[in-house]
């Protein structure tokens, strides 16, 4: 079965609830978005590597990398073209319900996506004893340049608080 498949029963799951949580958190939207518009990461899966260690579920490197080239391949072909018509209907002032319409339907994407990852991680996760576990701070440093690392940092710490 393909990672990609639908999981519409896992939607409403623990990660999800916890990445609203978190979202809601002062002071990290603004640098969430700004790690999405700024550097075009994937908010979804740095969230994910958040709940990740808060969970206590470990990744290895090589199923990261697939987790990362999974949730990116969903962004680029779901969620992109949809906040892209989202922003273009808000630029144009265009019919305010068809602009909220298009935010339900991102935001929904974005839960799928959650879902995904979810069930990537149900499916992958390594014994908490493993050598070969990373957490947050070691994934961040293994996939992203440092002024991006500094920004999951800062956004590491106010989940911490």
């Amino acid at each position: 079965m393909s990672h990609l498949q639908a999981t519409g029963y896992e939607l409403n799951n623990p990660f999800w609830q916890r990445a609203g949580e978190i979202y809601a958190i002062n002071n990290i939207a603004p640098l969430l978005l700004q790690l999405q518009d700024q550097y075009q990461l994937n908010v979804c899966f740095i969230l994910w590597l958040l709940w990740l260690e808060e969970s206590s579920v470990y990744i290895d490197l090589p199923n990261l990398n697939e987790a990362k080239q999974l949730a990116s391949r969903f962004e680029k072909k779901c969620i992109i073209p949809v906040r892209k018509s989202r922003r273009a209907q808000k630029e144009l002032a265009l019919n305010d319900v068809i602009y909220q319409q298009t935010k339900s339907l991102e935001l929904a994407l974005e839960q799928e996506l959650i879902a995904i990852l979810y069930r990537f991680s149900k499916n992958h996760s390594l014994a908490e004893n493993s050598t070969l576990k990373l957490g947050f701070m070691a994934a961040i440093q293994s996939l992203y340049r440092p002024e991006q690392q500094a920004i999951a940092q800062q956004i590491y710490q106010l989940t911490r608080t």
